[in-house]
């Protein structure tokens, strides 16, 4: 799952819902597997140095180079698409 800041065009709870079960979901699989710490592998063919939203308002803009990068795909793409996130697992 990206990165959990809410959504630009939806409602930001609608994220927070997702992110919330996804870290529950994992907290229990690592309990299930007995392990106390998880990291992401890392995958060359998803690296890429995209804007974190494709957002045009100034305010955006401006904190460009504050917000993190993005990948090329899921899970490291951040589509501001609520539809797309509950299907992505």
């Amino acid at each position: 799952m990206a990165f959990s800041f809410g959504y630009v065009n939806a409602s930001w709870t609608l994220r927070a819902d997702l992110t919330a079960e996804y870290v529950c979901r994992l907290i229990n699989q690592m309990d299930k597997e007995g392990v106390s710490a998880c990291m992401a592998d890392q995958d060359a063919r998803a690296e890429a140095d995209d804007n974190y939203i494709d957002f045009t308002s100034g305010y955006v803009q401006r904190a460009l180079d504050r917000l993190p990068q993005q990948g090329k795909k899921a899970p490291w793409r951040n589509y501001q698409n609520y539809l797309l996130d509950i299907f992505y697992d």
